[in-house]
């Protein structure tokens, strides 16, 4: 291969797509618009969560999802022509893992216990209970592990994703109707679904990889 060819195929790969900037652009800026006003008292309801009807604020997780499919197909796809499957599959598991720490980092909790007798006490569910139903598992973290969940499906063709797809709803559907809802509603109450939102955000993320 030439050097003209190199450059023109590494050039091709390289290529954004202006939309999809566009896109992410307006969800970054969604979420910034009904996190910053949803911490007023009075503030207009379509850009708070509610309960009994999908709001302004409920469209943008769903629309960053879709693009965070997107993206993540076509990236890897690239990735996976340029450095082959197996490095394309390490790079992005290193990668999400990393946004995993990211998350622990950022989304730090309080000492749940004065002394270390305490902590024992505790036990490590009743230690990691409540950061993992609630504090652990917002936006960054959501983004990770379902993209990790994806993972195994990135490339397969559409019928397989469409079938993970369904597979992962009805999955949440059946942990809800268990226990799931119940606990995600009760305080502390989960953040976007909780630790098993994932199931449920495969839906626009699978989405987003057949557009």
């Amino acid at each position: 291969m030439t050097d003209n060819t190199t450059t023109a195929t590494t050039e091709k790969f390289n290529k954004r797509i202006v939309s999809l900037d566009q896109f992410r652009g307006y969800t970054v800026a969604g979420m910034f618009l009904v996190n910053y006003m949803g911490f007023f008292a009075i503030c207009p309801v379509v850009l708070k969560h509610h309960n009994t009807y999908c709001s302004y604020a409920d469209t943008i997780m769903p629309h960053f999802l879709f693009a965070v499919g997107f993206a993540f197909r076509l990236t890897f796809g690239r990735r996976v022509q340029t450095e082959g499957a197996v490095s394309a599959y390490m790079r992005v598991v290193r990668r999400l893992l990393g946004l995993v720490l990211v998350s622990l980092i950022m989304y730090r909790v309080d000492p749940i216990a004065k002394t270390w007798e305490e902590l024992r006490s505790l036990g490590i569910w009743g230690a990691i209970a409540d950061p993992l139903k609630r504090n652990w598992f917002q936006t960054l973290m959501h983004i990770a592990v379902t993209s990790l969940w994806i993972t195994p499906v990135i490339r397969a063709r559409a019928s397989v994703r469409i079938g993970f797809m369904i597979f992962s709803a009805a999955a949440h559907f059946i942990l809800s109707y268990q226990f799931n809802f119940t606990w995600v509603n009760t305080s502390p109450n989960g953040i976007d679904g909780g630790p098993l939102g994932f199931l449920t955000w495969t839906i626009p993320a699978i989405i987003g990889t057949l557009a």
